[in-house]
């Protein structure tokens, strides 16, 4: 694909990957905070305090108290901590070129002058501020995250597939998955969550091949981590890295755990100063319950329903995991692939447990999205079977290219317009009626 040697040709086609995904999730238009909503101010108060509480804010969250809780008598973010870590440093950047910008002599653009005063107002403020100006920042950074996420998805692809595959694969995680139309919108939980475990995979994959030493290891255990704190479920994955690797490097252990504890040991003393105990409400397994029948309609609702499954945005998944399982099936020892058919299928049986199965208020399936870096490597796969394939080669290419092709027009829609976010509200709200996610008579998609 590229001239040059394959290390060459294999960073300019991730920073390709990078730049191209990040000129389009900052052009796409779409930033609908919600869960996500609290993230920068909570950032903003540990830059300016040193704290993770919100009451500086009281008037505001009076009027906005989503996703606020009480501990201890101060008010803060039911949601993981380590999001407002993760946007710190860029919040403390942008804060920065605001400040030199608008004490220089250059002369902005209106639009740009108009968002400068607005951060300089909301960011510094306290009281009844508006978290929703913060909605750019917060796209800006997950955007940040999403698209280095794709190219080291990219380069995770690479290690198992010819570099045309997992280019192809890293192309359709970026723009025919919910990596679009979801983590790179605003600063949920699964664009940072998407970077770490993608981090980890690459440099799991890596060590495979025995190359890195120490440091290596120590950084798959700080990744590891570091997806955990931002995404519990990520949890399986963690189990599921430290299996494949400890298979061919047990000396690696010491290592990885050390640098797992540079993340998990602070986490966990934080929460147990809040809390009395080393897990925040939010990672606390009672929040998962199996249900009976409803668990199994969770679990089929999650691939195929019309408003949240995941195979019914992204078909071409369906094709890459049917692929990955008859691989695993007949090379038994190739335990990469079957933990890539076998971690996603772990997700959805963890979601199912939840109650809110769907994820609430949003577009698509959001709450698949953290699995999409497993299911990259299984695309991958098939792209390489595809491409090989003695027979029918092009049929099966143009329905591969069909369905991937699918996939990015779904999630484009969520992306570029505000029509299919309505139906999660209209004409009822779907937490009130969930039935309406089994409606094909009105799918998202078509608002």
């Amino acid at each position: 694909m590229s001239s040059g040697s394959p290390a060459t040709s294999r960073t300019r086609l991730a920073l390709l990957l990078f730049a191209l995904s990040l000129a389009v999730y900052l052009a796409s238009p779409i930033r609908i905070q919600t869960d996500s909503l609290w993230t920068i101010p909570t950032a903003a108060s540990l830059w300016r305090e040193g704290n993770a509480d919100l009451d500086e804010y009281g008037p505001a969250l009076d009027r906005s108290p989503y996703g606020i809780e009480t501990v201890q008598g101060r008010r803060m973010s039911f949601f993981p901590l380590a999001v407002s870590w993760v946007a710190l440093p860029c919040v403390v950047l942008v804060d920065a070129v605001v400040h030199v910008a608008r004490s220089s002599s250059l002369a902005l653009p209106s639009s740009v002058e108009r968002l400068a005063q607005r951060w300089e107002r909301d960011f510094h403020d306290t009281g009844d501020i508006d978290p929703r100006g913060f909605a750019w920042v917060e796209q800006g950074i997950a955007s940040l995250c999403t698209s280095a996420a794709v190219a080291l998805v990219f380069v995770a692809c690479a290690e198992l597939a010819s570099l045309p595959a997992a280019f192809a694969a890293a192309l359709c995680f970026a723009f025919g998955t919910s990596a679009y139309s979801a983590a790179s919108r605003v600063l949920w939980q699964h664009g940072p969550g998407l970077l770490f475990l993608s981090a980890a995979l690459w440099l799991a994959l890596r060590l495979r091949r025995e190359t890195g030493g120490r440091a290596a290891c120590a950084a798959l255990g700080a990744c590891i981590a570091g997806a955990c704190v931002l995404r519990p479920l990520h949890a399986l994955s963690a189990l599921a890295l430290a299996a494949l690797v400890l298979r061919t490097r047990v000396a690696a252990l010491g290592w990885i755990a050390l640098g797992a504890a540079a993340i998990a040991v602070p986490f966990a003393l934080h929460a147990w100063s809040l809390h009395g105990e080393p897990l925040p409400p939010y990672f606390h397994p009672w929040r998962l319950s199996a249900r009976g029948g409803d668990f199994g309609a969770a679990l089929l609702g999650q691939s195929f329903s019309p408003a949240r499954g995941l195979f019914v945005y992204s078909p071409v998944l369906l094709l890459a995991w049917l692929h990955g399982a008859k691989r695993a099936a007949l090379q038994r020892d190739d335990a990469w692939i079957a933990a890539a058919v076998l971690v996603p299928l772990a997700y959805a049986l963890a979601t199912a447990a939840y109650p809110h199965w769907w994820g609430g208020h949003g577009y698509g399936p959001r709450l698949s999205c953290d699995a999409l870096p497993w299911l990259a490597l299984l695309l991958a796969s098939a792209v390489d079977a595809v491409r090989s394939a003695p027979r029918a080669r092009a049929a099966r290419a143009l329905l591969c290219g069909a369905l991937a092709l699918v996939g990015v027009l779904l999630h484009a829609r969520g992306a570029l317009s505000i029509e299919p976010h309505h139906w999660s509200s209209m004409p009822s709200d779907v937490d009130r009626a969930p039935e309406r996610l089994w409606d094909w008579s009105d799918p998202p998609f078509l608002r």
